[in-house]
């Protein structure tokens, strides 16, 4: 199960993924279509038993770097859109198409 939520952890769609895994592109919208307003929302993966709740797990995502910058807290990249997001929580990068 596919869970997104807002800035504020507001629930905004939960829905149905196939168990094959692989790339998908969620197109910011919620379960009747209608497009959500800009903004910063989290996704995350839920798996079940039946009805029983065995794990969640934080969906990685892809995003352009348009900043790097030095902080108490470690190395900081600023993606499109001013997410900023740890370096240490970076497990790859690429190529500009």
């Amino acid at each position: 199960m596919l869970v997104v939520k807002d800035a504020d952890g507001e629930l905004v769609l939960r829905e149905d993924v196939s168990i094959a895994g692989g790339m998908m592109q969620w197109e910011g919208r919620d379960a009747s279509g209608a497009a959500l307003p800009e903004g910063v929302y989290s996704l995350s993966l839920e798996s079940y038993f039946g009805e029983k709740l065995l794990e969640t797990a934080d969906v990685e995502a892809y995003g352009t770097v348009i900043e790097a910058r030095g902080s108490d807290a470690g190395t900081l990249l600023v993606l499109r859109g001013g997410v900023e997001v740890a370096a240490s929580r970076v497990t790859g990068l690429r190529a500009a198409p």
